[in-house]
C-alpha cells in the first residue's frame, strides 16, 4: 500500500487527470482530492519539471474544481470577485485560488487587470516554485471557469500539450471570430483583449488567426472584441471522452 501512493504521488499529472475525469463522469473525487492535497511541495516541483508538465497539470487542476465548487455552492458566482480570489482548493498543503492558478501560475506571476503587461508585486514562494517559465497565450483557449464563453474542457496530457493547445485554440477562434472582408473588420473573443499583452499585441493576434486560417493571409483588418457571455454554464465538455483521452 505505501509503494502505491508513492507511485501515485510521484504522478500528479496523472492525479490531476483522474480528478477531472471522476468529476467529468460524476464519480466520488474525494479521494483523489486528498491525494492531491497529501503531494509534498517537493514532490510535486520534482515531478512537473517542464512548462508542459506544468500546464497540463494545473489546467487540468483549475478545470476540474472551478466544476466541482460550482456544483457543490452554486451561489458563489453571484460574486466573481470573491469567487475567484478566495482559496477554493488544496494542492500540495496549500490553499489556492482560482486567479492564483490562472494568474500565479499559469501566467508567470501577471496582474488579472493589467492586460497582460502588469507583473503582479506579491507572489508567494508557492507560486514562485510552481510557476511556468514562459507564458503560452493559448491556455486561455483551455481554461474554463464556467462562463458560456468560456472554451469547453478537454483533458490535457503533457506528452501532447502543444497539438492540444493549437487545436483547442483553431477550435475556439473558429467559433468565436466573424471576419467581415467588406468592412476590413474582424470580431474576436473579448479573451485576447483582456490579456493582450499574453498575445503580443494586435498583430501577434492577427498572426494566429492567420496561422489558423481563420482570416485570409493577406488581411490586414481593424479588430472589434466581441461581448463575453458570463452565464453559469457547466459540463461543457469537449466532445466524447475517447476523443479527449
Amino acid at each position: 500500500m505505501q509503494n502505491h501512493q508513492k507511485d501515485v504521488f510521484s504522478q500528479p499529472e496523472k492525479l490531476a487527470q483522474d480528478l477531472l475525469k471522476a468529476v467529468r463522469f460524476g464519480q466520488d473525487s474525494i479521494f483523489i482530492q486528498t491525494q492531491l492535497s497529501e503531494i509534498s511541495p517537493q514532490n510535486l516541483e520534482s515531478a512537473l519539471q517542464s512548462d508542459a508538465q506544468k500546464v497540463a497539470f494545473w489546467v487540468n487542476i483549475y478545470n476540474a474544481y472551478i466544476q466541482i465548487v460550482l456544483k457543490q455552492k452554486p451561489h458563489l458566482a453571484r460574486d466573481k470577485t470573491a469567487f475567484f480570489t478566495k482559496p477554493q482548493l488544496n494542492i500540495a498543503g496549500q490553499p489556492l485560488s482560482f486567479d492564483t492558478i490562472e494568474h500565479g501560475i499559469l501566467r508567470k506571476s501577471k496582474m488579472k487587470y493589467g492586460l497582460g503587461y502588469l507583473p503582479k508585486y506579491l507572489i508567494s514562494n508557492f507560486e514562485r516554485t510552481h510557476r511556468v517559465s514562459r507564458v503560452d497565450a493559448r491556455l486561455h483557449f483551455a481554461l474554463n471557469c464556467a462562463a458560456a464563453s468560456c472554451p469547453p474542457i478537454a483533458f490535457y496530457h503533457s506528452a501532447k500539450l502543444q497539438e492540444q493547445l493549437d487545436m483547442a485554440a483553431h477550435n475556439y477562434l473558429e467559433q468565436h471570430t466573424k471576419y467581415d472582408a467588406a468592412k476590413n473588420l474582424v470580431g474576436v473573443t473579448r479573451l485576447v483583449f483582456w490579456f493582450k499583452g499574453d498575445f503580443r499585441g494586435k498583430y501577434s493576434i492577427l498572426a494566429l488567426l492567420k496561422k489558423y486560417q481563420i482570416i485570409p493571409q493577406d488581411a490586414n483588418p481593424r479588430i472589434k472584441y466581441l461581448p463575453y457571455d458570463w452565464q453559469i454554464e457547466l459540463d461543457n465538455y469537449l466532445g466524447e471522452y475517447s476523443d479527449m483521452d
